[in-house]
């Protein structure tokens, strides 16, 4: 009788250690399952590059013809602002266009002109755009007011519309002379100029073209010709992703949705192997 027990109880023992096996690795696997949710949960970039193609540009332009289908084109066809173009691209960074939107309308409508933006303090920029869920945003405030300045001290004014007839070269020694312009602020102004050709240019953009990683076949044109009818009454590739508010309608949560501005659903486009 007590040698039956004994096994008994050791039966039972080696029951509850197998038990606790089991429960362990079903603890295991939660913990894992739980780490694999919170990764899945972390933001995705909207700006992450994707490679060019026929397909990407297509559903490109499909949104562009989307969403400018509810922005009012101006009076006249006029150029995009470069200097705009830089403050949006530098300040939403990780983040939806409707940030740039909302940031750019809160800096033009607390500041007369670009010369009063200029002598503003980094941390006043800061202040003036806080709530907007920008990182680094003392950073990037800095970065911004030391190249608006470094681009006043090289063109005595605040503009960069120069670029757009300088040769490579010349657009080189512009950007050596303006650091706060990073190689890569650098590389998307670049990007938006060669944009900017071959959606406006009565020239042949063919060489533009490959430089953006398009093939030049009658697929990409057809979709490409679309997309020049789609912006022709602006005259610029938008950086809004809805209707302006009126000055002095004062500050409010950017719009989240669509995630890109037109221009920005262009240059998210990168040629095959290049991110």
């Amino acid at each position: 009788m007590a040698t039956t027990k004994k096994k008994t109880s050791g039966s039972k023992s080696t029951s509850k250690k197998s038990t606790g096996k089991k429960a362990a690795k079903k603890s295991g696997n939660k913990a894992d399952a739980a780490k694999a949710a919170e990764a899945s949960a972390e933001p995705v970039d909207p700006r992450e590059p994707i490679p060019i193609s026929v397909k990407t540009l297509d559903e490109a332009v499909t949104a562009i013809e989307a969403l400018v289908s509810g922005l009012t084109p101006p009076a006249e066809p006029v150029q995009l602002d470069l200097v705009d173009a830089f403050l949006h691209l530098e300040l939403v960074a990780g983040l939806t266009c409707g940030v740039g939107q909302e940031a750019l309308r809160r800096i033009w409508d607390e500041y007369v002109d670009r010369n009063e933006f200029r002598i503003t303090e980094a941390f006043e920029v800061e202040i003036l755009l806080g709530g907007l869920g920008i990182p680094d945003l003392f950073e990037r405030s800095r970065t911004v007011q030391q190249a608006i300045n470094q681009i006043y001290a090289d063109q005595n004014k605040v503009s960069l519309d120069h670029l757009r007839e300088a040769a490579i070269s010349e657009r080189k020694n512009f950007f050596q002379r303006v650091p706060a312009i990073t190689n890569d602020a650098a590389r998307r102004l670049a990007d938006v100029l060669s944009w900017e050709e071959i959606v406006f240019s009565q020239r042949s953009t063919q060489r533009v073209q490959q430089r953006v990683g398009l093939e030049g076949n009658a697929a990409e044109e057809a979709v490409l010709n679309r997309l020049r009818a789609v912006l022709a009454p602006f005259g610029h590739i938008p950086l809004a992703v809805g209707p302006e508010r009126p000055d002095g309608s004062g500050p409010r949560a950017p719009a989240a949705d669509p995630a890109l501005c037109p221009l920005c659903l262009l240059l998210r486009l990168a040629p095959a192997g290049k991110k």
